[in-house]
């Protein structure tokens, strides 16, 4: 089912919602779940590597019709980092993050809120 609009929150303790909308309008959600430690793990060492709060706050691309990744990071008792990503023009490894955030939309035992 392709996702045109997808929302994912993971907090400290791996719990994790979501909520999207398929490309027909089409609203799913709320569902949560608990994140395996193997995927969580991989995605905090990935945003450590990176630097994350050392980022740019926006990455674009002189195109159209490309998809925005937003993503925010809480971290250090409270900061907060919010990226804008246009047509994915972040650095390599914020690539990977997005990928396994997708992945984590597969692989996990996602339930209905209800």
């Amino acid at each position: 089912m392709s996702r045109a609009n997808s929302n994912m929150s993971i907090d400290s303790n791996r719990h994790a919602i979501r909520s999207y909308t398929t490309a027909n309008d089409e609203r799913v959600g709320p569902q949560d779940c608990t994140v395996d430690v193997g995927s969580y793990n991989k995605i905090i060492s990935e945003l450590n590597a990176l630097d994350f709060p050392n980022l740019k706050d926006s990455y674009t691309e002189n195109a159209t019709d490309c998809s925005t990744y937003i993503i925010t990071v809480t971290y250090d008792n409270g900061k907060v980092k919010t990226i804008n990503d246009y047509c994915r023009q972040g650095p390599k490894g914020l690539l990977a993050v997005y990928e396994d955030l997708f992945i984590l939309e597969s692989s996990q035992k996602w339930k209905e809120i209800k």
